[in-house]
């Protein structure tokens, strides 16, 4: 009796311990792996939350960024026409001045004079709009190509449609300063509008038979150049991993001006283009543009030409007034989806291994405890006491547990499955830092010339003003521009202007040593902040650059490519203001010939 009642005993209290250990077992495993998976869930929506504003940021750096480069290219269009009408005047006194210097002493002025206007009638440009024409000092039409009637005709009187005496200001203009700029009002034979249009001019003039040679252009035709340029620009831009991003333009009409990723869509109306939830995706995007100035998000469905298939879309888009442009971008939500169940499956992978790590290790700790329960009481309560210190201070922060502190080693495999398990979170975390880098990269760089963008190195320079007031530290601005760069474009393509692009940027990488800032101003623009440089050194080193670029080599043997700067060195002005300086050195820099650097 008393042996069975020893017996009872005994087994009473190793099935209690028993008890007692799966219970705190179990307990502690489900704590475990429910704080896990908390983790687990709150780390996906993180994650989700995080890429789709990444993605937005990326989206809508592309879009701010094409309405800068479309405001910058508008703003530059009178300069190019008055550089091109200009340089195309040089030209025909060129020819004008070979002609007479060459046959002076051999021919008659007669048969000089029409040996200049044979060569000079039949030459066109700008698509076959532009002309040379030659009028004398004293009122007469000498070549008219356009209209030869009037040639040998008294145009004294001959008055714009604003009342302004068009050869009266001319010859003035010239006697007063031999060549120069003037603005007259036409109508354009090109359009049958009756709309009267602003038309530049210059005229120089040609000493050895007192006549005035010149050209015109209407800054209206210009525009619709430059704006046929922008928009085959901007068809070319793709962005992200995959290179699918792209960017389109419509106007306020719902007109398909632009389209990347879709050129047949271009040139027809989508105003009326209507998505499977019924709505009019374009109508919508035009009046989120015109209604929000810093533009606006929109989430759609969006189809393919020529297919019947609709995918959820996520676009944002930007107006531009003055043009009654929209411009947009975006992104396909299942590109965002796919990427997240992505990460989303890795990590149930990951986790589901760890629990089952984890489970094993339980239940082999159980197992030995089963065989020495008596032996192991004291102890297994200080190392379920440790650990269990550890899962409550794993939830607050990613310490992990010393292994020298626990005493068995199927502890301290179940302890280092654990730090594996706050490793690999750890892990996690920091890949998400470092996408969320290379994304901030991505905002902050230009995609050719992988320099600074526009708006970064302006962020950077008004930083560097404000340091400067603060410090009294001087620092120089660098305004670069490549040389006809246009006409380069035109003669060799732009995949080779691409070329001169990024061999012009890496030139300027290169000269950077310290603490200097290279970025691209816009189209062929280049801008260099120089802390602490005064302006001759300031000079000095854009002068290097510029012999740099001078004597580079390109793919085209016959390809030279010259740089134009101007410096300026900070005096106490705002950012805006210090960049203007440094721009006007740098028409000064175009207006003395070029190639050189003005300070």
């Amino acid at each position: 009796m008393k042996f069975r009642l020893k017996k009872s005993f005994t087994t009473a209290i190793f099935f209690q311990i028993t008890v007692v250990i799966i219970l705190t077992v179990l307990v502690l495993g489900y704590l475990w792996i429910n704080k896990e998976y908390e983790v687990f869930s709150e780390q996906s929506e993180e994650m989700k939350n995080e890429y789709i504003n990444n993605q937005k940021s990326l989206v809508k750096s592309q879009v701010n960024g094409t309405v800068d480069y479309i405001n910058y290219m508008r703003k530059q269009t009178e300069d190019k026409l008055k550089a091109n009408i200009k340089e195309r005047t040089y030209e025909e006194y060129s020819v004008a001045m070979n002609i007479y210097n060459s046959n002076k002493n051999t021919k008659s002025d007669e048969e000089i004079k029409k040996m200049i206007n044979d060569a000079l009638r039949n030459v066109r440009f700008n698509n076959g709009r532009g002309y040379y024409f030659i009028d004398s000092l004293s009122g007469y039409a000498v070549l008219y190509p356009t209209n030869p009637d009037l040639e040998g005709k008294n145009l004294l009187e001959l008055q714009d449609q604003k009342g302004n005496y068009a050869l009266k200001d001319e010859i003035n203009l010239v006697k007063k300063q031999n060549e120069g700029f003037i603005t007259d009002y036409w109508t354009n034979p090109e359009y049958n509008d009756n709309k009267v249009y602003p038309k530049i001019t210059f005229v120089k003039k040609f000493e050895p038979y007192n006549w005035y040679l010149g050209t015109g252009e209407y800054i209206n035709d210009v525009e619709q150049d430059v704006e046929k340029e922008t928009l085959a620009r901007i068809s070319t831009i793709r962005f992200g991993n995959s290179t699918q991003g792209y960017v389109f333009v419509h106007n306020y009409n719902g007109l398909e001006l632009c389209n990347g990723m879709y050129p047949s869509y271009v040139g027809k109306n989508l105003l009326k283009l209507t998505d499977i939830k019924g709505t009019k995706v374009v109508e919508k995007q035009i009046n989120i543009a015109k209604n929000n100035p810093d533009g606006g998000f929109l989430i759609h469905y969006w189809k393919e030409p020529n297919s019947n298939d609709e995918f959820q879309k996520m676009t944002y888009v930007r107006a531009i007034p003055e043009l009654k442009w929209v411009v947009g971008s975006g992104i396909e939500m299942k590109q965002i989806e796919k990427l997240i169940d992505n990460n989303k499956k890795a990590m149930q992978v990951k986790i589901y291994k760890e629990i089952t790590s984890i489970c094993l290790i339980l239940v082999g700790a159980l197992i030995i405890a089963f065989s020495s329960t008596r032996y192991l009481t004291d102890k297994s309560r200080r190392n379920f006491e440790l650990f269990t210190d550890f899962l409550y201070n794993s939830t607050k922060g990613n310490e992990k547990l010393d292994v020298d502190k626990i005493h068995y080693s199927e502890f301290k495999s179940l302890v280092r499955a654990a730090n594996e398990m706050i490793e690999e979170r750890n892990s996690t975390a920091i890949k998400i830092r470092d996408r969320n880098v290379e994304l901030r990269k991505m905002l902050i760089t230009d995609g050719l010339t992988k320099l600074y963008n526009h708006k970064y190195i302006y962020e950077r320079l008004e930083i560097q003003v404000k340091k400067s007031q603060k410090i009294n530290e001087k620092f120089c601005v660098i305004m670069f521009d490549i040389d006809f760069f246009k006409k380069i474009n035109d003669t060799f393509g732009h995949q080779v202007g691409d070329e001169v692009l990024e061999r012009v940027s890496k030139i300027i990488k290169d000269n950077i040593k310290g603490k200097e800032i290279a970025g691209r101003y816009g189209g062929e623009e280049f801008i260099l902040i120089l802390p602490n440089v005064n302006l001759n050194e300031g000079y000095e080193f854009a002068e290097n650059i510029r012999k740099q670029v001078m004597i580079s080599k390109f793919h085209e043997d016959d390809l030279k490519v010259t740089f134009s700067g101007g410096v300026a060195e900070y005096s106490g002005e705002t950012a805006l203001k210090l960049v203007k300086k440094a721009d006007e050195k740098l028409y000064e820099a175009k207006k003395n010939g070029r190639n050189r650097i003005e300070k």
